[in-house]
C-alpha cells in the first residue's frame, strides 16, 4: 500500500480515531462469529475461544494497528451529508479524523470524570470516556451481583441455625440497601456521560428524551401483551442507541464546545440547569419567588447553579433515612425470631431509641462533607427569646386547628373506615411505666431533636441557598411529612398529612425565628400532648 497520506483506503480510515474505532469493533464482532464457529455448538470452547481471540484483537489494534493509522495526517472527507445512503456518507460517519486525540483516555482519568461531571450536561465526552464509564457500570452490577448470589447461598445454608440465618439476613439486608444506593447514584452521571456523547457527536441531549419516551411506551404495551415480546423489543430498541454511541466525534469545535482531549478534567464546567424552578414571570406563581426576610436583611443570596446539587442533597439524606427505617425493622424482626425475645414492646421501644440515634450519624456524616457547617451549628442560638416564644405558641394553636378541624374531617371525607393499628403488641404494655418512659423519651425528646436538625436545620438550609424560602418550605415540608410513611402500612396516610402540615409550619417558624429552637420545642409540646391525650383515652 502506499504510504503517501491521501492512499489510506477504507479499511485504514475505519481505524482513524480514539479508540475503539470502528475498525476495531468490527474486528471484535468477527471474534464472536469464528468462536461460535470452531466451538462446534460446545458453550465452553466457545467461551474460551472468544475470550482468547477477543483479547488478542482487543490488544493487537489498540498498541499496533490504530496507532499506525492515527500517526498519518487527516483524510480529506467529503462534507457533503445531504446523502445520508451514499458510501462517501458512511465513511465520513463511522470514521474519525486525526484532529481528534491521538490516545484514548484512562480508565482511571474516564471514572474521576464520570463523578466530578455527575451533573454536568454541557460539554463533550469522546467515546473512548464514555465506553469506559459503561463499562465500569457493568462490571459493578456484575461485581454486586455475584455477592448477592453468594449471600442468598449462604442465607438458605443457614437455615438450619437461627442465629446465623439472622446474621446473614442482616449482611443481606444492609448489602442490598448498599447495591440499590449505589445504583441510584450511578443513575445521574450515566445520563449526564450519556448526553455528553451525543454532544460529542453533534445531537442535542432532547434527541435522548424523545427516544426514551417512545422507547418505553412501546416496551410498556409489548410488557403487558407478552415478557417475551418485551424482551425482544428491548433488545431491538437498543441496537440504535448502541450504533449511535460508538460514532466517533466532530473534529473541530461545535455548538457544545470543543474537541476532548481525553484529559481528566481539573476544572468542571459549572453547570446551570434550566431554571424550571424560577416562576417569578408568571403572575400565578409569583408568590414562589419571594423571600419571607428581605436579602438586605439576613445577606442571603441565591445561588441558581446550585439547584440541582442541593436538590440531590437533600433527597440523598431523606433517602437514606426513608430506607432506613424498614431496614431496622425487618433487622429488629430477625433478632426477635432469632434469639426468641419475650418482651417485645420493650425491645421495639429500645430499637427506636437506637434508630432516632442512626439519623443522627447520617445528619454528622452529611455536615462532615459540608463547608458551611457552620452556619447550620448557628440555628442553635436564639436572639429574640419572646418573640420567638410567641410565634411558636401560635403556630402550635395554628397546627391544633389545621389538623385536627380541617385535615381530620377532610382525611375521614376521602379515606373511610380506616382501622389504626394497636400500638403495643401486648396490652399490658400500656401500664408498664419502663415502656412508656421509653416512649415519652423518644416522642418529646429524640424525635423533635433529631427530626428538627437534619428537615429544618439540614435540608431547609441547604434549599434555601438557591431557592425561595415559599418553595424551601414546601419541598422540606413534603419530604418530612412522606419521612413518616410507612411501607408496611402503604395506606395509611394519616400520619403523613399531619406531618407535611406541621412540617410546613414548623419550616416558617425556622425562618422567621432564624433558630432551631421554637420548632424543637414546639414538635417536643405537639408530641407530648398526644402522648397525654393516648394516655388519658386510649392506655
Amino acid at each position: 500500500m502506499n504510504n503517501s497520506d491521501e492512499s489510506i483506503g477504507p479499511f485504514g480510515r475505519s481505524f482513524i480515531g480514539d479508540s475503539p474505532t470502528l475498525g476495531s469493533i468490527l474486528m471484535l464482532l468477527s471474534t464472536i462469529f469464528l468462536s461460535a464457529l470452531f466451538s462446534l455448538g460446545n458453550p465452553i470452547i466457545f467461551l474460551v475461544l472468544l475470550i482468547i481471540s477477543s483479547s488478542s484483537v482487543f490488544y493487537i489494534s489498540y498498541n499496533f494497528i490504530e496507532p499506525h493509522f492515527n500517526s498519518k495526517k487527516s483524510v480529506n472527507f467529503l462534507s457533503d451529508k445531504t446523502n445520508i445512503i451514499s458510501l462517501n456518507y458512511l465513511k465520513e460517519t463511522f470514521t474519525s479524523g486525526s484532529e481528534r486525540p491521538k490516545n484514548i483516555i484512562s480508565f482511571s482519568n474516564a471514572i474521576k470524570n464520570f463523578f466530578k461531571n455527575w451533573a454536568n450536561y454541557r460539554g463533550r465526552a469522546s467515546r473512548s470516556e464514555y465506553n469506559w464509564s459503561v463499562l465500569f457500570i457493568i462490571i459493578s452490577q456484575f461485581i454486586f451481583s455475584i455477592i448477592s448470589v453468594v449471600l442468598l447461598l449462604f442465607l438458605s445454608i443457614s437455615e438450619s441455625s437461627n442465629f446465623l440465618f439472622y446474621i446473614f439476613l442482616c449482611v443481606n439486608i444492609i448489602f442490598q440497601l448498599f447495591s440499590f444506593l449505589f445504583l441510584v447514584v450511578l443513575i445521574i452521571p450515566s445520563i449526564t456521560i450519556l448526553i455528553r456523547r451525543l454532544h460529542d457527536i453533534g445531537y442535542s441531549g432532547w434527541h435522548y428524551l424523545i427516544y426514551f419516551v417512545i422507547t418505553f411506551l412501546i416496551e410498556l404495551v409489548c410488557y403487558i401483551i407478552s415478557e417475551y415480546l418485551f424482551i425482544l423489543t428491548y433488545i431491538i430498541f437498543s441496537i440504535p442507541l448502541y450504533l449511535i454511541m460508538i460514532l466517533p466525534g466532530e473534529n473541530q469545535t461545535n455548538r457544545y464546545g470543543t474537541v476532548p482531549k481525553n484529559e481528566l478534567n481539573i476544572q468542571i464546567e459549572s453547570f446551570t440547569p434550566v431554571e424550571v424552578w424560577d416562576f417569578s414571570g408568571l403572575k400565578i406563581y409569583s408568590s414562589f419567588s419571594k423571600d419571607i426576610l428581605p436579602n438586605n436583611k439576613n445577606n442571603r443570596i441565591l445561588l441558581p447553579e446550585l439547584r440541582t446539587k442541593v436538590i440531590l442533597q437533600s433527597l440523598g439524606i431523606w433517602l437514606l433515612i426513608f430506607l432506613l427505617r424498614p431496614i431496622f425493622s425487618l433487622a429488629a424482626f430477625g433478632a426477635e425470631v432469632a434469639f426468641g425475645i419475650n418482651q417485645i414492646d420493650l425491645y421495639y421501644q429500645v430499637v427506636g431509641l437506637i434508630f432516632s440515634l442512626s439519623t443522627f450519624l447520617i445528619l454528622i456524616v452529611f455536615l462532615s462533607f459540608d463547608e458551611e457547617r457552620r452556619n447550620f451549628w448557628k440555628l442553635f442560638s436564639l436572639q429574640r427569646p419572646f418573640y420567638s416564644f410567641s410565634l411558636m405558641f401560635l403556630i402550635l394553636i395554628l397546627d391544633f386547628l389545621l389538623i385536627f378541624i380541617v385535615y381530620d374531617f377532610i382525611y375521614e371525607l376521602l379515606m373511610p373506615g380506616l382501622v389504626e393499628e394497636d400500638l403495643f403488641y401486648d396490652p399490658s404494655s400500656s401500664s408498664d411505666p419502663i415502656i412508656l418512659s421509653l416512649l415519652f423519651i423518644s416522642l418529646t425528646v429524640t424525635a423533635p431533636i433529631f427530626e428538627e436538625m437534619i428537615f429544618r436545620g439540614y435540608i431547609l438550609g441547604k434549599l434555601r441557598k438557591s431557592f425561595s424560602d415559599i418553595f424551601s418550605i414546601l419541598f422540606s415540608g413534603i419530604l418530612f411529612g412522606f419521612a413518616h410513611w410507612s411501607l408496611f402500612a402503604p395506606f395509611d396516610l394519616y400520619q403523613t398529612g399531619a406531618a407535611t402540615i406541621g412540617g410546613f409550619l414548623y419550616a416558617w417558624l425556622t425562618i422567621r425565628t432564624e433558630s432551631l429552637w421554637p420548632s424543637i420545642i414546639a414538635h417536643s409540646l405537639w408530641n407530648g400532648g398526644i402522648f397525654l391525650l393516648m394516655l388519658i383515652f386510649v392506655f
